[in-house]
């Protein structure tokens, strides 16, 4: 089993990579400030256990307008908040086949690549909107008795 190719959105300064892996060999070659680190580091953030392992600066710059217009228009969230997302395309040989065998969508599999998703996402959009209107007016409270 190997990773066939794996697509990066909203990660830092990667809106919406596709990255092709060969079989032998890949090298990751560009200019600096290219990418090249966050299209590794993604994985590690992903396999750390740690709770806190994204922050929201971690979020693509495309995605601080959506942010913004949230924290300004104060009202319900009618869309979709955006998400850190990481789909991986496993190449499965079927002497690996009991590895992935719950990710596969039926019976059926016939040596296709298998996909999964990974994605930092609110589990619940809007009461993490209200949480943060209700922190914003207490700060801003707080900052008038200053």
């Amino acid at each position: 089993m190997r990773i066939n190719s794996f697509h990066i959105r909203n990660f830092r300064r990667l809106k919406d990579v596709h990255i092709d892996l060969d079989s032998e060999t890949s090298i990751f070659v560009g200019a600096n400030n290219s990418g090249k680190t966050s299209a590794t580091q993604i994985f590690q953030l992903f396999l750390n256990s740690a709770r806190d392992a994204f922050s929201i600066h971690d979020f693509s710059s495309d995605c601080w307008t959506c942010f913004n217009e949230i924290g300004l228009s104060n009202k319900v969230v009618e869309q979709n908040l955006p998400a850190i997302s990481l789909d991986i395309w496993l190449d499965v040989d079927e002497s690996d086949l009991h590895r992935v065998i719950k990710l596969l969508p039926n019976l059926e599999w016939t040596n296709a690549p298998v996909g999964v998703r990974l994605e930092f996402a609110p589990k619940n959009p809007a009461q993490l909107v209200e949480n943060f209107y209700e922190a914003n007016e207490k700060a801003i409270k707080l900052q008038a008795l200053v």
